[in-house]
Order: C-alpha cells, then structure tokens, then sequence
C-alpha cells in the first residue's frame, strides 16, 4: 500500500520547540524552569518532569503548567496523547535527567560532570552551553561529548533567558496563502481572475503580500498552469479549512496569513495592520467583522498549533473555519470599521463594488 507523502518535522519526542536542560540536578532544573516561566509569563510553557517515586513506572512522567494542572503519562512518552495534549503550547521544557530531546541546553556544573558524561549518548544538539561561575571556556572532557559545535555559549541567566526567547519563543516563520481554489458558482465566474485594481485580483494579491516580505503561494483544486506558486487542496470538498490544512501539511512548522480572492478592500496597508498585531501565542490573529458579528477566518494568521484543531474538528464533521475560530483562543482585534472584510460573491455584489468608488 503507497501512502501520501507529507514533509515532517521529524526528530522532537513532546512538542516541535522542545529542548531539555541537562547538566545540573532535578531541582536546579524545576527552578529554572519557574524562572523561565516567570520571565514569560504571557507564554504557554511546561516542564515534562520524570517522578522520583519507585513505586510508579520509570517511563511516567508529570507535565506542570502555570495552572498547577498535572497529568500522569504511562508508558512510552512518544505517544500521539501526549502530543495531543502539548500541541498548543509555545514549547515545552524537558528534564534532562530523565528524559531525552530534540536539543540540549547543557550546564556546565562540575559537581553534575559525572552524571553529564554517563548520558552523552542520548545528545542529540546542543543549541546551547551555559558556564559556571568562574568559567571562561567549556572543559575538554565535556567538549568531546557534544557533538555539534554550533552551540551558542551563555555566561549567565540573562544570556540564558535572552537565547530561550529567541530560540524557543520566537513566532514561526509565516507565509501567505491567498484562497483560489473556489468554485465561485454565485459570481458565475472565477472569482480569481476578476479585475479590481488594474490586474487579475489574485496578482494584486500577489504584489501586495510580496511587498510585505513575506511568502506567498495560492491554494486551488487542481493545478491551473498559471505561472505562480500553487498549493493543490488535499481535501476535497472541505472548503477554504480544507485548503488551509493542506498548505499546513505542506510547510509544517509555519504559520500562514489567509486571505480569500473575494475580499476587495484588502491591501497592503490592512495586511500590515495585522501582521503589526499577531499574536503568535494564540492559535489564530483576525479582525472582528463587525458587519457580520463573528471573528473573520479568511484574512487572518493561523498560527502551526491551529492545524491540529483542524483536524480534530474536521473529524467531528465540521468544516466551517469561522465556527473554529469560536471555540479557540484567538486573538481578535477591533478594527473600528471593518469594510476592508467585505466579501464580493455575486455580479449584483460587485456591480455596486464600482459604483461605490465611481467606477
């Protein structure tokens, strides 16, 4: 049996932004993951901690968060629950004296050096090396157990606060999905190909997004030999949801600005306005329509942690992505007028679009 391809981002155990703390004890770990947490405290951070007591199973483990919440975990800890669970965090801290990750913040403790030099097997990458006091260097011993030499040396908490922010609590990469892949029976008409500003609507799409910086691709049915980036849906019949998971599927790890072809009144100053407000800690940023009274999931930053409540609600039977957007935390802003959200669908639609404008 021949199975899809898909790009994976292989090599994590609990979460995509991973890393494990290594090198000093259990409770120098837990106290600098309540700093970590301290410090960001607007982050949705856990520490995946193994239980010191001999009567559970070894390979459980207890996941803290700033609710106090826990959960034991049995059995293996590359399990798709424990996935499930931890899929909307923004990382995940992982104590490295019981379990392994993708990367390593390794401390240097001379009096932990013993411990440290018994699981150098289980090092993966080290992203960074935070020294002692007194410290100038990383030692021999411990030098010829990592085995990456790109690792960023860190002299102090500070450093250490700093280097997490921006390795492990940066925003995903974005990129633009402009929606093409309709079947525009109202307007009679593809809904793409329509001329608003001097070119078809998708190309002035194309110029506003690319003058932004960022990405664009367009998501359709099936291939149109046009000469752009084009995204093929791998869920037919699912809508404009159903083409936002497969770009999704397509660049994981990367958030996506969705705009829809039919919303006029989108340019390169809205699109700015939103990328300035993104909130890349909730699952989505849009603007609130205030038109038609509910949060608009068709120009908005879905953020990568949104694509697995897709599919959960997908698998409920539900593709509507507005109706998503009303059972997540998102980040919703007021606009104070929202006629840049308006939608064109029909010949009536946009006949009174022109003459609005004295066109």
């Amino acid at each position: 049996m021949s199975h899809s391809k898909l790009p994976k981002r292989d090599g994590f155990l609990f979460h995509p932004k991973e890393v494990a703390l290594l090198g000093i004890s259990c409770e120098e770990i837990n106290s600098v993951f309540q700093e970590l947490r301290k410090n960001f405290s607007s982050k949705k951070i856990v520490l995946i901690d193994g239980t010191h007591d001999h009567n559970l199973n070894s390979q459980q483990a207890l996941v803290f968060h700033k609710d106090h919440f826990s959960l034991e975990m049995n059995g293996s800890s590359k399990t798709f629950e424990n996935f499930a669970l931890l899929h909307a965090l923004d990382t995940v801290v992982v104590n490295g004296n019981h379990f392994a990750a993708r990367e390593h913040i390794l401390f240097c403790d001379p009096s932990k050096r013993g411990t440290l030099l018994r699981r150098q097997d289980q090092l993966k990458r080290i992203s960074a090396v935070v020294l002692s006091e007194g410290m100038d260097s990383v030692p021999e011993d411990v030098l010829n157990v990592i085995p990456n030499k790109d690792f960023s040396l860190l002299y102090s908490k500070n450093e250490l606060f700093h280097f997490f922010e921006k390795d492990y609590l940066s925003a995903p990469p974005l990129k633009a999905l402009v929606l093409t892949g309709g079947e525009s029976l109202r307007m009679g008409t593809d809904k793409s190909q329509l001329n608003y500003h001097g070119v078809p609507q998708w190309k002035f799409l194309e110029q506003e997004v690319l003058s932004s910086g960022i990405p664009v691709f367009f998501s359709v049915r099936k291939a149109t030999g046009i000469d752009r980036p084009e995204l093929e849906d791998r869920f037919v019949g699912m809508g404009a949801l159903g083409g936002i998971m497969s770009a999704m599927l397509e660049h994981p790890g990367h958030a996506f600005l969705i705009i829809a072809c039919d919303m006029p009144n989108i340019d390169r100053k809205t699109i700015t306005a939103l990328l300035e407000q993104r909130s890349a800690s909730q699952f989505a940023t849009c603007f609130y329509n205030e038109h038609k009274g509910w949060a608009e999931p068709l120009f908005a930053i879905w953020e990568p942690k949104s694509l697995h409540a897709m599919l959960h609600y997908l698998a409920l039977g539900k593709s509507c992505p507005r109706k998503l957007l009303s059972e997540l935390d998102i980040h919703s802003i007021i606009p104070g007028h929202s006629d840049f959200l308006i939608n064109v669908n029909t010949p009536e639609e946009r006949s009174d679009w022109f003459k609005e404008r004295n066109i």
